[in-house]
């Protein structure tokens, strides 16, 4: 069954909304990820240091959250395209976009 463009427009736009909200719920998860106090080495940083894994697993989570949004930052307005393709030369004028 093929979808005609209203239902296509529709479905992107809440393809849209679902991924923002799981965009929401990675940065809330990366926000709530624990930082346990820095440690002071004499000399450097050790890789495995506790400190810096878990800023870079916030820094994980964010980067899926910021991608998820970008996803549904564009969906938005290919929904509205499609959306206001399909309506009459009359509709089309009158339609803000």
């Amino acid at each position: 069954m093929a979808l005609n463009r209203s239902r296509l427009a529709s479905v992107l736009e809440w393809g849209s909304f679902l991924i923002a909200l799981t965009a929401a719920g990675w940065w809330f998860a990366s926000a709530a990820v624990h930082l346990p106090a820095p440690l002071s080495y004499w000399d450097k940083t050790p890789e495995n240091d506790l400190f810096i894994s878990a800023i870079r697993y916030s820094a994980h989570l964010n980067g899926i959250a910021a991608s998820l949004t970008g996803i549904s930052v564009l969906l938005t307005p290919v929904a509205r395209l499609i959306r206001n393709s399909t309506g009459s030369a009359r509709d089309k004028s009158e339609a803000p976009l």
